[in-house]
């Protein structure tokens, strides 16, 4: 069992978490996540409402019991190691931040080097990894990949993952997991801005801040594993929460120029700017 944190929260795993870095406090854990005997995967739905909280089953990769204290992963018996730790990231974890009452983003996070932090969503294969890489790159604290969570009681401070990224590929192959300096790692942080990718464009793009309205119907588009909330019944206290979270993290729409991976200089000055709380003109 190797003692984790993520989240900002303490982990106690007995599985590889990637993402999660070393943790030396003592107290108990937040959640524990234990392997159990491997079991075929068969044809269980893939989410299912239990006593105790969620089942969430990938077909070939492994089933997981969520519960409010544990996750319980059964690995399906021909299932490939590395799959069964990145469902756990993906898919189970979230489902985890929901029952726990957070308020889930598929999106990254990173505290610049100059300024102060923010987080880029966008649809899958948008760029956010790419955009992250560059950023860690520069200096760069890396607070999530793909999933920030908030908390009702902590407002804007968004925590994540902060040990690292999944990078892209362009083959749709699995994506390898690149690890950051524990001096690179935050383990959470008060966001300034939420950029959403937008479509590419064939000018020079920029950013575009959206209205309160729109910002919550971008947060609920852009939340991660949509799905569990319902089956929770947290339906009402989601809208709440991102209610909250437009009133509280201003939201952009940013458009980048096709055929462009590499981040522009205007594009540089912009993220710091933003990232310092000011306003785009």
């Amino acid at each position: 069992m190797q003692r984790l944190i993520g989240y900002g929260l303490r982990l106690d795993a007995q599985l590889a978490v990637p993402g999660a870095v070393p943790d030396d406090r003592d107290g108990p854990a937040d959640l524990a996540i234990l392997r159990d005997p491997p079991q075929s995967t068969g044809d269980a739905p893939v989410y299912a409402r239990t006593d105790a909280g969620l089942c969430f089953v990938c077909p070939g990769v492994a089933s997981y019991r969520i519960a409010a204290q544990s996750i319980h992963v059964a690995p399906d018996p021909d299932a490939r190691p590395d799959m069964i730790t990145g469902m756990l990231v993906a898919t189970a974890l979230p489902a985890w931040l929901w029952l726990r009452g957070r308020f889930v983003l598929h999106a990254g996070a990173v505290r610049l080097s100059r300024g102060g932090a923010i987080a880029i969503a966008g649809a899958s294969g948008s760029g956010k990894s790419t955009i992250l890489a560059q950023l860690a790159a520069a200096g760069a604290a890396v607070i999530g990949d793909d999933t920030i969570a908030f908390s009702r009681d902590t407002g804007a401070l968004a925590s994540g993952l902060g040990g690292g990224w999944f990078s892209a590929r362009d083959d749709g192959g699995a994506r390898p997991f690149v690890a950051v300096d524990m001096r690179q790692s935050c383990s959470g942080a008060a966001l300034a801005a939420i950029l959403l990718l937008d479509q590419r464009c064939e000018g020079e793009g920029g950013l575009m801040r959206i209205d309160p309205v729109a910002a919550v119907a971008a947060l609920l588009t852009h939340r991660h594993r949509p799905r569990v909330p319902a089956l929770l019944d947290r339906t009402v206290e989601v809208l709440h929460d991102a209610t909250l979270l437009a009133g509280t993290i201003p939201l952009y729409s940013w458009r980048r120029r096709a055929g462009v991976a590499t981040l522009t200089p205007a594009e540089w000055a912009m993220l710091e700017r933003i990232g310092m709380g000011k306003e785009i003109e």
